[in-house]
């Protein structure tokens, strides 16, 4: 008996040093790199504005819907373009191809006709039966429409 009293002690003994000295670790660790990230924005910051001090200003064109006399671009001033980043790219076709392919699908979803057992499935084979119906109808369609 005195053996399990004795383990049982020493265990939490043991768990109250290791949980003692781990939370010193960890609130350390936590105290010094919050620390450290917040010097590390700081100086980002202050680079940052010198960086934009040092800059030219902006120059700003003007956007007239007024036609221009002597103007080749058919009576309407040149807009430059501003490059855009490429997420914003990658945004925009995403968003193309998801139209395109929406489109798509409704477009062969307006024209397929289940078969007339289709409409109420009796069992298994039926079941497989319309799907392999619909997967055909989808490749035939879209070796239509390539």
């Amino acid at each position: 008996m005195w053996k399990i009293t004795l383990g049982v002690a020493f265990g939490i003994v043991l768990a109250g040093i290791i949980t003692t000295f781990g939370f010193i670790f960890f609130a350390g660790a936590a105290i010094w790199g919050f620390n450290e990230s917040i010097n590390k924005q700081t100086e980002q910051s202050i680079q940052l504005i010198q960086s934009l001090s040092n800059r030219e200003p902006l120059h700003v064109v003007p956007i007239t819907t007024a036609p221009i006399e002597n103007s080749q671009s058919q009576g309407f001033p040149q807009i430059p373009l501003i490059p855009k980043s490429r997420e914003e790219l990658v945004r925009e076709q995403s968003k193309k191809a998801y139209v395109e392919v929406r489109k798509n699908v409704e477009d062969f979803k307006s024209q397929y006709k289940k078969p007339p057992e289709c409409h109420d499935f009796k069992d298994r084979a039926t079941r497989m039966h319309c799907a392999n119906a619909f997967i055909r109808a989808r490749e035939a369609y879209e070796a239509l429409n390539k």
